[in-house]
């Protein structure tokens, strides 16, 4: 074989990885459907109560596309969510609940949809949607479940429910539960680990002031301030930036 013709090869191999990877990369950009917009509020927007006030009055979110990397991370999220609640139904001394049949008889509350495992909900009384993971009896007693994924170094120094305390608040108000248990999973390595709350009637009431303020806001046209002390990270990740820098 001739150099010139094996130089040839190697250049068309190439050529052929390279435009494989590009329409493999478009085509993922492509199929990842952005949510469509809501003035509902969610448990993750109340960490700011200034992105739930952008929200709540249906600003335009910023226009981002997401990463290949951002897409992989929240697929892989959603497969160990769906591989965690598999076998949460599976455990012999814990019922798993159907979220639909326990809100029943809850006035404030009404099924948006659900999946095998999952339950979307809405509150009227609070303008809020929200996902639950899921419901489970021991012993008479029902806990909230709430699995998060992550990186290894976030497991490793995950010691209570720190940064999700607003969202497990939010889910054990508006279900009526103050009993959680806080599924972690490093993503990495896929190691488990769990941490249990109690939710108390301080945090409750917190919680409703707290939205009794935001929605009061809202109905008034206007944002909160950027509360003291919020994490950089809240601000790194928040969909309304162009807002509440032009706000």
């Amino acid at each position: 074989m001739g150099r010139r013709l094996l130089f040839d090869m190697l250049e068309n191999t190439e050529d052929v990885s390279s435009m494989f990877l590009s329409q493999f990369t478009s085509t993922m950009i492509k199929e990842d459907k952005p949510r469509p917009l809501s003035t509902f509020l969610n448990p993750s927007s109340l960490k700011c109560p200034r992105q739930a006030c952008f929200k709540g009055l249906g600003y335009e979110t910023d226009n981002t596309i997401r990463s290949i990397n951002g897409i992989g991370i929240t697929s892989v999220g959603s497969f160990l969510h769906e591989f965690t609640q598999n076998v949460l139904t599976k455990m012999p001394d814990w019922k798993f609940i159907d979220v639909a049949d326990f809100v029943k008889g809850m006035d404030d509350l009404t099924v948006l949809g659900k999946s095998d495992f999952e339950t979307k909900l809405e509150s009227k009384q609070y303008r809020v949607h929200f996902l639950v993971d899921g419901v489970m009896k021991h012993k008479s007693k029902d806990y909230l479940i709430e699995i998060k994924t992550m990186t290894s170094k976030k497991y490793y120094a995950l010691k209570d429910i720190g940064e999700y305390k607003m969202q497990i608040v939010s889910y054990a108000t508006l279900l009526g539960l103050s009993d959680v248990l806080l599924i972690a999973i490093d993503r990495d390595l896929l190691n488990y680990k769990v941490i249990s709350y109690h939710v108390t009637r301080h945090d409750k009431n917190e919680w409703k002031q707290m939205m009794g303020k935001i929605l009061s806001t809202i109905d008034s046209g206007e944002v909160l301030p950027i509360p003291d002390g919020i994490e950089k990270r809240v601000c790194a990740y928040c969909p309304f930036k162009g807002a509440c820098n032009n706000e």
